[in-house]
């Protein structure tokens, strides 16, 4: 349906259209290697807090890989020391 959709100059229509804007090998690309949109910056910041959320309660479960769990404590309260400091708030790290 896409090659139909590519191909066939008498086929129009936004889909149409919009497809043979894009080069060939790079649809072919897309098509063959698999195709990931970029993230909007919402998706981009989004995903960031949860990372931050979830390295944060690696730390304080233990699960970090530091050896002793002083490390862990001194690790989280860092981490929560420079976000209050840019007054960065993330929820169930220290919002």
């Amino acid at each position: 349906m896409i090659a139909l959709l590519y191909a066939d100059i008498n086929i129009s229509g936004d889909a149409a259209v919009t497809l043979r804007k894009i080069p060939f090998d790079t649809l072919m690309r897309a098509l063959l290697d698999g195709y990931e949109r970029e993230l909007t910056e919402e998706e981009v910041r989004e995903k960031t807090l949860e990372d931050i959320a979830g390295k944060y309660a690696r730390v304080c479960d233990g699960y970090s890989g530091y050896e002793t769990s002083d490390e862990d404590i001194a690790f989280s309260d860092g981490m929560v020391f420079v976000l209050d400091a840019l007054n960065i708030k993330i929820p169930e790290v220290n919002a």
